[in-house]
């Protein structure tokens, strides 16, 4: 079920992660960054984490090692300046 308009960001979070579950499981790699992205876009600081790890294994998987490293070293970076 699609979510509501009015969904909390963690409803979308739970929604587009699971999303991105059954992607992977339907053996479609690209929808799962594409579930991840959106997953990430709802997501607290403290889900961020797994969810860029998550994502930067899935563009490697899809072949895009550029942007998985890009995603890891822009948050990381959020991290230093952050703490």
């Amino acid at each position: 079920e699609l979510p509501k308009e009015n969904s909390s960001k963690t409803n979308l979070l739970d929604f587009y992660y699971l999303q991105s579950v059954a992607a992977e499981r339907l053996g479609r790699a690209d929808k799962k960054v594409f579930f991840l992205k959106k997953a990430l876009e709802n997501a607290d600081s403290r889900e961020r984490f797994a969810i860029i790890n998550e994502l930067a294994s899935a563009e490697i998987n899809i072949g895009n090692p550029a942007e998985a490293i890009d995603k890891l070293k822009k948050f990381y970076l959020f991290l230093s300046c952050n703490s």
